[in-house]
C-alpha cells in the first residue's frame, strides 16, 4: 500500500443490519491552500465526434480564460508531488490533460500551448499507438512532445473498461489482466520515450476498489473523470479531473468549474448503493450518501447538489451542528456512469466548494457499460 494512501485516506466498511456502508474519511488539511483543478481533453478538433471533442476556438478561448483569471499551468507531476508532501501551492493552479493520444494534441493543441509556454500532459493507451489507429500519434510523434512541454503518462495497454470481469474469468485472472494492461504501457513508455511518470488514467473514468488497490500496489497516482479540485486530502487512486468537450468545453460553465476548491469534507458515508467492491447492483435505483464536512462556518443553506441526466437530487438530514446532509437521487440513476455533483459557495466570492460522487451501476443482466 502506497504511503500517500494510507496517510491520506482510509477505508472502513461496515455492516449494519445486512447493508454494507463504506466511510470514506478525509483528514482536516488546508483545503483552500492546496486546491488545483485539473481539465480533462480529448480530441481538439472540429471535425472529430462532439462527445469528446473541443473545437480549438472553444480551446483558444479557455487558454484565455485560465490566463484572464490568473491561473498559472503545472505540470501534473509538479502538482502530485506539491499534494502528495503537502506542500502549499499558490490559490489558482490548474493542469491541461489529454487522453488518448490523438494527433490533434501534436498538430492544434501543442502549438497554442506551446506559444504560451504551458505544460501539460497526454495520457496514452499503448495499443492504439502500436497498432497506428486512425487520429493516433505515432511513438516517434509522442516522444517530441516532450521536447514542447508534455508529459507522457498510462493510459492502459488496450483502453478496455477495466472494472469489468470477462466471462467465466476468475478474479485473479482479472487481477493478472488488469496488471499486464498498466505493466505493458509502462514498459512501452519507457521503451520508446523514456518516460516513467507513475501517474495513471482510468479508461473511462471507470474504477472499483479492487483495481484502486491494484493502482496504488504498482505505485501510481489514479485520475477519473469525475469533477471536483484537487486538494492533499483526496484518495491518490482516484483524483477528480473536470471534463472540458462537448457539452462541457462552454467557456461560461468551465470557468466555475477552472476557479472552483476542494468540498471541505470529513468524510462520505454510503448508505445506500455500493457492494465491498465500490460498485452498484441494477437493485440499487437511488443510491443515497451522507457526507459530513469539516468543521466550520459553511455555507450550507446555498448547497447544490445534482444527478448525472436528472438535474438537482434531494438533499435531506442537514445537521448545521455536525455540518452533515444526506443526498438521494429523487428518480432511478441510470445504469452505467453516473455522478452525484455537490457545490456550495465559498467565503472567497465567485468560487465553489465542489465533490463529485461517482457511481458504476450494473444493467439488468449484471453487465457493466461496454461503450
Amino acid at each position: 500500500m502506497n504511503m500517500f494512501l494510507t496517510k491520506y485516506t482510509q477505508y472502513l466498511r461496515l455492516r449494519r443490519f445486512g447493508t454494507l456502508i463504506i466511510l470514506i474519511l478525509f483528514t482536516g488539511l488546508s483545503l483552500r491552500a492546496n486546491a488545483v483543478t485539473v481539465l480533462l481533453y480529448h480530441h481538439i478538433s472540429d471535425t472529430t465526434p462532439r462527445i469528446t471533442s473541443t473545437t480549438p476556438g472553444e480551446f483558444a478561448q479557455h487558454l484565455q480564460m485560465i490566463e484572464d483569471n490568473g491561473f498559472e499551468v503545472w505540470p501534473l507531476s509538479k502538482v502530485v508531488r506539491y499534494l502528495q508532501q503537502g506542500t502549499t501551492l499558490p490559490s489558482r493552479v490548474t493542469v491541461i490533460t489529454f487522453d488518448d493520444a490523438y494527433d490533434s494534441i501534436l498538430t492544434t493543441a501543442t502549438p497554442m500551448l506551446e506559444k504560451r509556454g504551458w505544460p501539460f500532459t497526454v495520457f496514452v493507451n499503448s495499443a492504439a499507438v502500436d497498432e497506428q489507429h486512425r487520429h493516433i500519434m505515432s511513438w516517434q510523434e509522442l516522444n517530441s512532445l516532450q521536447d514542447k512541454g508534455g508529459e507522457l503518462a498510462n493510459h492502459s495497454h488496450h483502453h478496455s473498461h477495466m472494472a469489468t470481469r470477462l466471462e467465466g474469468e476468475t478474479e485473479e485472472q482479472w487481477q493478472q489482466r488488469m496488471h499486464d494492461q498498466i505493466l505493458i504501457t509502462k514498459d512501452k513508455l519507457k521503451q520508446h520515450t523514456n518516460s516513467e511518470l507513475p501517474l495513471f488514467a482510468y479508461p473511462y473514468g471507470e474504477f472499483d476498489q479492487p483495481l484502486q488497490a491494484i493502482i496504488s500496489e504498482l505505485g501510481y497516482v489514479g485520475f477519473g473523470q469525475q469533477s471536483g479540485a484537487l486538494s492533499s486530502a483526496l484518495d491518490f487512486t482516484a483524483l477528480p479531473r473536470f471534463p472540458a468537450a462537448g457539452v462541457y468545453a462552454n467557456p461560461k460553465t468551465l470557468r466555475t468549474k477552472l476557479k472552483s476548491l476542494p468540498m471541505p469534507i470529513k468524510s462520505v458515508e454510503v448508505l445506500v448503493g455500493e457492494d465491498q467492491s465500490g460498485l452498484t447492483s441494477y437493485a440499487v435505483k437511488k443510491p443515497s450518501i451522507r457526507i459530513t464536512l469539516e468543521p466550520g462556518d459553511w455555507r450550507l443553506s446555498e448547497l447544490a447538489c445534482y444527478v448525472s441526466n436528472q438535474g438537482t437530487g434531494d438533499i435531506t438530514n442537514i445537521d448545521t451542528n455536525n455540518n452533515s446532509f444526506v443526498v438521494t437521487a429523487k428518480k432511478e440513476i441510470i445504469t452505467g456512469r453516473s455522478r452525484y455533483n455537490c457545490t456550495m459557495p465559498s467565503q472567497e466570492g465567485g468560487r465553489y466548494h465542489w465533490y463529485s460522487h461517482a457511481w458504476l451501476r450494473f444493467n439488468a443482466q449484471g453487465e457493466l457499460p461496454t461503450d
